[in-house]
């Protein structure tokens, strides 16, 4: 005799989606650390604390787990330097991706901001 089925309650749902979700950042973003040599792509320092950024925004959901969306960045570039961070200096980002990942930043204008 086959065991009835348990119907999930919503909050075992959403707890599910949540686990589903953070085991697919966790492999993309080490996909996208070996692909940029486990080095931040800025300074090409080593280090333990390697984040993965989005270029386009996390919330646009679209492009969360898209390659061409994410680059390594050591913790200053990411967010803490005033001059040479993705987070603060926008302008120097876009500079930067100009000299050093244009495919990137092409697919970027392509998909984001040229529409």
């Amino acid at each position: 005799m086959k065991k009835p089925i348990k119907k999930l309650t919503k909050k075992q749902i959403i707890k599910q989606e949540r686990i589903a979700k953070k085991k697919a950042w966790t492999l993309i973003a080490k996909e996208i650390r070996q692909r940029d040599g486990n080095v931040c792509v800025i300074c090409g320092q080593s280090c333990p604390r390697l984040n993965v950024h989005h270029l386009i925004p996390r919330e646009v959901k679209e492009y969360w787990l898209e390659p061409m969306n994410l680059i390594s960045l050591c913790p200053r570039h990411h967010k803490f330097s005033i001059t040479e961070s993705f987070h603060k200096s926008p302008f120097w980002s876009f500079k930067w991706m100009q000299a050093h990942r244009l495919e990137q930043l092409n697919w970027i204008m392509e998909k984001y901001i040229i529409q």
